[in-house]
Formats: structure tokens, C-alpha cells, sequence
């Protein structure tokens, strides 16, 4: 008698997708002019189809952690209802979802990004699957539920065809939703179908992502004697945007699926702490001269560096950090790091090809070459440096103290000229 049960709920659900994905074709041959739809056949077998879609991540830390830890769950979820994966290519939550899809070996549909708002047209709707699906001719069922277009016409405001994330959300029987924006695109297409498909079932989890406070002045620092003199080129570590330098985009992706907590530990003394532990500053393509991978420093002095640092709003970090690496002028010379060359033109071809990776424009709302940057054009080995040439500098801490405790080399530790406050920050928790 169960086994009768499941098997008439499985029809049902499967009666009511394939019936939305053909109001879905409707639609969609209503607001375009081509003849491409959704074959109904990709999707005719009896597992659940759980959808996936969440709103733009973005780079904080925090929410990469809470996504990863969300999509965790729907995925273990999945597994064991031995649901598929339904995502949209292009969409925010795509590479994240990929992964785990091949992390917990679930199967997975792909829907097309086919949606082009500058020419208020479409390109063909289309699928691709893991698993190849029988060529049998489509078939459309009656709908049971309001029409498809009241619901476009709520969930965007250009009312034409629905894009990516809303087919995503039409589609599966089931939706997850890692991380939702208030008041944004997926909420509205969610709460829309919700309304016209009272029984569709979506799990959403609740922000755990406080808004960032204003954003106090920079403190200033105590600069130790030794580091005081111009005699330094100064290499200052950030914070990685996303993955560190040499890890491919699968082994950042797979890390953080494993262990969201650890996307928390990606701040400028992590990166000091893998700088030491690999004993090299590794040569990569960075904003500043994204045809060449190099390794990037400063002659002026670190106080200046410091004092005149400035929040870049758009990186969402500071231009300049208290931690990083001071290699002597005279050895960096030695070895090939060179002071960049500053042009009021683009064009490279009065240079010859091996100092064209020294190159950078002067600026025109900014004068780069205040920089004094100079570059390195392949990465620098720190374990062939002499202790004389090199020091080690981090913002004194407890954290760095405990970090730094092994470093081979000499660490300088800046303090706080603020007495009053411990806490920077870029720091974490331990």
C-alpha cells in the first residue's frame, strides 16, 4: 500500500512539473520568435528535481561562509531524497552548486542562461544533462494552475520572457534558496510563484550576515627603526578576493564546500602565514598589470605607505595593509626586481618585450607613479634571501604573535600608536 502511495505522488509531482514546464514553453514562444522550448522529455522520470538559485554572494567572507554552509545542507538534503540538481548557468549560485553537485555525486540538470535584456529578445532555451535522455516526442499537459504570464509580469518588471533564476524557480519541485536579498529579483519570483502555486515547497535560510559598520579612519602605526629607512622595497599582503594565488578555482570551490569556516580565514595575516609557509612571493596577474604575472612592491618607505593608505571601495579593502615582506633595494636589484617604467600612452611598441611587464600608465586622475612601485617578473624565493636582506613585518597581535611564532626569518611586530584599541580590522578570530 506505501509503495502504491509513492508511486501516485511521484505521477502526480511528475504530472504538475512537466504541466508547468509546458505554460513555461508557452510563454516563452509568446515573447520570442524562436522555436527552441524545453523538451519535456529531459524531464520525465520520477526522482524529485530540487532547484537551486540564491542572490548575488558577492565577496564578504561571511556570506561565502553561511551560502556553503546552506547549500551544504540542500545537498544532503538531495541525497537523500536521491533527488537531481536543477541550476542556471551564469547565475550567482552556478559554480558554487556545480561543485557540490560533483562533491556529494548528485546528478545535475543545467538550464541555459538564454535571457538578453539589451535587445529584449531570447536565445534558444535549452538543457544539458550528466545523464543522456531518451529522443521521444514531447508532450504538453493541461495546466492546473494560474496563467504563467501574471506570474512573469509579478516577478520581473520588464514583463517579457522570464530570465535564468525565474525558469529555475518555475521549474523543480522543490526549491533551496541559500542566501535571499529582501526585497530583491529572487524574492519576488519566489513569493510570486508561492502565491499562484500555494503547495510549491521552498526552503529558505535566514541571514546570519549583519550590515558592516561605517568604516572608522585608519589607524596609525609605530614604525620599528630598522624598517624607518628608505632602504626597503615593501611588499604589503592582503586579502585574497577569492582564491590564493596558484589554487585553481575547483580546489578553492572544494575547500570552502568541506569546511565553510574556512572562508573566515582568508585576511592579510593568512596570507603572511602562507607567504612564510611556502617561502615564496608568488608572481601573479594582478589589477595593476593583468598581462604579466608579477610580484609587486613599493620603494617608499612603509610609514608613508601606511599613513596615506585609503580604502578602495570597489575592492572592498584597504590599498595598503600592516603585514607583509621588506626585501634591501640592493638585493632585490640582485635578483632581477626592477622599478616599473611610467607611460602616458598604451602602446607598448617603442619597449622591448622583456620590459614590457614593467610597464604602467602615469594616470590622469591619479599619478601612479607616486606608487614608486617596482616588479619582479617571476615569484621570489624568500628561502635564498640572507637575514640581513629581508624582514618580516606584521600588526602586533597576539593572533600574529601566534602565527609568526616559527617564522625563519626576522619579524618586526608594528604597534598600535592608539593605545585605547587592540582590535584591527582585518584581524580574526583565532
Amino acid at each position: 500500500m506505501g509503495l502504491d502511495n509513492d508511486n501516485t505522488t511521484n505521477q502526480q509531482q511528475l504530472t504538475r512539473r512537466l504541466a508547468r514546464i509546458d505554460q513555461l514553453n508557452r510563454q516563452f514562444r509568446t515573447n520570442t520568435t524562436s522555436a527552441s522550448l524545453i523538451h519535456p522529455d529531459r524531464f520525465d522520470f520520477p526522482e524529485l528535481l530540487v532547484g537551486i538559485t540564491c542572490s548575488r554572494i558577492g565577496s564578504r567572507p561571511e556570506r561565502i561562509m553561511q551560502v556553503t554552509e546552506n547549500l551544504g545542507l540542500a545537498m544532503r538534503k538531495a541525497e537523500a531524497m536521491r533527488a537531481r540538481i536543477l541550476i542556471g548557468k551564469k547565475t550567482a549560485i552556478a559554480p558554487w552548486a556545480a561543485a557540490a553537485s560533483e562533491l556529494w555525486n548528485i546528478p545535475l540538470e543545467w538550464i541555459e542562461d538564454y535571457s538578453n535584456r539589451s535587445t529584449q529578445k531570447a536565445r534558444a532555451l535549452s538543457f544539458d544533462s550528466q545523464e543522456t535522455a531518451p529522443n521521444k516526442q514531447s508532450t504538453t499537459f493541461p495546466s492546473s494552475f494560474k496563467r504563467f504570464d501574471k506570474w512573469v509580469a509579478e516577478s520581473t518588471r520588464e514583463a517579457t520572457v522570464p530570465d535564468t533564476d525565474q525558469a529555475v524557480i518555475w521549474i523543480p519541485d522543490v526549491l533551496y534558496v541559500p542566501w535571499m536579498r529582501k526585497g530583491g529579483k529572487i524574492e519576488t519570483a519566489v513569493l510570486a510563484r508561492q502565491r499562484l502555486d500555494p503547495d510549491f515547497k521552498v526552503v529558505t535560510f535566514p541571514s546570519v550576515v549583519t550590515r558592516q559598520k561605517r568604516r572608522t579612519p585608519s589607524p596609525r602605526w609605530v614604525i620599528p627603526s630598522v624598517l624607518a629607512s628608505n632602504q626597503w622595497l615593501i611588499h604589503c599582503t592582503r586579502a585574497p578576493q577569492d582564491r590564493w594565488p596558484s589554487e585553481t578555482e575547483s580546489n578553492y570551490r572544494r575547500e570552502i564546500l568541506q569546511d565553510p569556516k574556512r572562508a573566515l580565514s582568508r585576511h592579510p595575516i593568512d596570507s603572511l602565514a602562507r607567504i612564510v609557509a611556502q617561502g615564496q612571493l608568488t608572481a601573479q596577474a594582478s589589477v595593476s598589470c593583468r598581462r604579466y604575472p608579477v610580484v609587486c612592491f613599493s620603494a617608499r618607505s612603509l610609514d608613508s605607505l601606511l599613513r596615506t593608505r585609503c580604502y578602495r571601495p570597489h575592492l572592498r579593502r584597504w590599498d595598503y595593509e600592516p603585514f607583509g615582506v621588506a626585501l634591501s633595494k640592493d638585493f632585490a636589484e640582485s635578483i632581477g626586481i626592477q622599478p616599473v617604467i611610467y607611460t602616458d600612452s598604451t602602446n607598448q611598441n617603442g619597449y622591448q618585450l622583456f620590459d614590457r611587464y614593467r610597464l604602467h600608465p602615469k594616470g590622469r586622475t591619479y599619478d601612479w607613479s607616486a606608487e614608486k612601485e617596482w616588479r619582479s617578473p617571476v615569484s621570489v624565493k624568500l628561502r635564498k634571501v640572507p637575514n640581513s636582506d629581508i624582514r618580516i613585518f606584521a600588526e602586533d597581535s597576539k593572533q600574529s604573535r601566534l602565527i609568526l611564532q616559527q617564522c625563519p626569518w626576522p619579524v618586526e611586530f608594528l604597534a598600535r600608536s592608539d593605545s585605547k584599541s587592540t582590535i584591527s580590522d582585518h584581524q580574526r578570530p583565532l
